[in-house]
């Protein structure tokens, strides 16, 4: 698992994603890759305006839990970015909070504990414009978009 949260100018961005160690991804390592990858697309989806920290972390649990990776999730989905790596507002089941045109979030899909992935984590931004969101990194989202 790497991490790296570059800061620049007093702001912070951020990435994560898994290397297989040995070069190639053993099946097992490769759906569990693949089921980060659609738990960030699917709240990749819930990112435009007026979406609320409750509606975005839905259709990740979801899908969390049809693949037994619920009782293993330690942080909401998504949260915003600036100042810190990971700063207020967490999106997720317990919060109120709404996106806006202009905010920057940071779609962050984790697990850790697992008795056989053990865990893994995935992160990449985006904007919130008036119709959606924006990637900050286009391809970082574009290499996201495809299973391993």
């Amino acid at each position: 698992m790497i991490g790296i949260a570059p800061r620049w100018m007093g702001y912070t961005g951020t990435f994560g994603d898994n290397l297989p160690v040995s070069g190639k991804f053993t099946d097992a390592q490769r759906d569990c890759m693949n089921y980060l990858r659609e738990t960030l697309r699917l709240t990749k989806g819930m990112l435009r305006p007026g979406v609320s920290g409750r509606e975005i972390d839905v259709p990740g649990r979801k899908y969390f839990t049809e693949k037994g990776l619920l009782p293993y999730l330690v942080c909401p989905f998504a949260h915003t970015i600036g100042l810190m790596e990971a700063e207020a507002p967490f999106f997720g089941p317990n919060s109120d909070d709404v996106l806006k045109p202009g905010m920057a979030v940071m779609v962050d899909v984790s697990f850790f504990g697992h008795p056989k992935f053990n865990g893994a984590r995935i992160e990449t931004g985006y904007i919130i414009t008036e119709n959606g969101c924006e990637p900050m990194s286009p391809k970082m989202d574009a290499y996201f978009m495809l299973d391993v």
